[in-house]
């Protein structure tokens, strides 16, 4: 599924945006969630696994590094986003 065709237009999106907005406000991320893995499914199912996985060790690794205590000097996050990009 693009986002030009009229199976997105005329289908996917209205009823996305229709169970977003009748969803309780606390759901509606799992909601994007769950619309977002069907979405990319549809195109190629194989890489949703694949998904999956990276969202799980993405959303682990960031709440790990959160719980960490490293002080850096902003003068180190120069020079890292510098090596970075």
């Amino acid at each position: 599924m693009v986002f030009s065709s009229l199976t997105f237009l005329y289908a996917y999106l209205p009823i996305v945006l229709i169970v977003y907005y009748i969803v309780p406000s606390h759901w509606r991320n799992l909601v994007l969630f769950a619309v977002s893995l069907f979405f990319y499914g549809w195109g190629e199912p194989v890489y949703v696994l694949l998904m999956i996985f990276s969202i799980i060790f993405n959303f682990l690794f960031g709440r790990k590094l959160h719980s960490t205590e490293i002080a850096i000097e902003p003068w180190q996050n120069s020079i890292l986003f510098l090596i970075l990009f």
